[in-house]
């Protein structure tokens, strides 16, 4: 029993660290339903981000005239081409915690639409870009969602991330889809060891009761 609760303390910090630290990264709050919504710049209505760049558009997947707008997780997503379509438009996170020296990863889906061309994104870190994410291409019907995924090391106690639509790429200006943002801890070699021993430990434990029992 003992190395059994030993076991779950040492997998307790890698657990821990697969946790999303941005709040709302799938754009589901707040909801509105069947419909779309406008946030302009500087808006803090859409829950734990700001908006910059004119306006973006908050879609709903049950919104479909004519077209079928799927969310890539969840079911709402941000346009960042916005109402009056652009591009230079995106969204600001809250600021969250994070350790200096530590590294995290930062993963984002980018969509695109049927008849569309590609879908560029432009993402920063604490202000600095850190480079362009562009899907290629569209589905023949729908909405095709993309990842990226980065890592990056933290230089300070709280960091922000953000995303612009960007013309790069011949990257449409009528669409750029924007979902499932998530950032996490990458956990450091001796935690991912402490981890595996725990393991151990209850696989040891199990077949030690197995045996008693026999």
């Amino acid at each position: 029993m003992r190395k059994t609760i030993l076991a779950a303390f040492l997998a307790a910090p890698l657990f821990a660290s697969a946790q999303n630290l941005i709040t709302n990264g799938s754009f589901e709050a707040p909801v509105i339903g069947a419909t779309t919504t406008y946030y302009v710049t500087g808006d803090t209505g859409l829950t734990d981000w700001t908006v910059s760049g004119n306006n973006v558009q908050l879609v709903n997947s049950q919104w479909t005239p004519n077209l079928s707008l799927t969310a890539s997780n969840g079911s709402q997503w941000i346009d960042l081409t916005g109402g009056n379509e652009g591009f230079g438009k995106g969204v600001t996170s809250n600021t969250f915690n994070t350790v200096i020296g530590q590294t995290y990863t930062l993963s984002f889906d980018v969509g695109t639409l049927a008849g569309r061309p590609n879908a560029s994104v432009d993402y920063s870190i604490n202000g600095t870009v850190n480079g362009t994410f562009t899907n290629v291409g569209a589905n023949a019907t729908g909405m095709k969602w993309a990842t990226n995924t980065v890592t990056w090391v933290a230089n300070s106690t709280t960091s922000q991330v953000s995303f612009l639509g960007s013309s790069a790429n011949a990257s449409s200006s009528t669409l750029i889809g924007l979902d499932n943002v998530v950032v996490t801890a990458v956990p450091e070699p001796e935690t991912l060891a402490m981890l595996l021993a725990g393991l151990g430990l209850i696989g040891a434990a199990v077949k030690r009761r197995k045996a008693n029992r026999a």
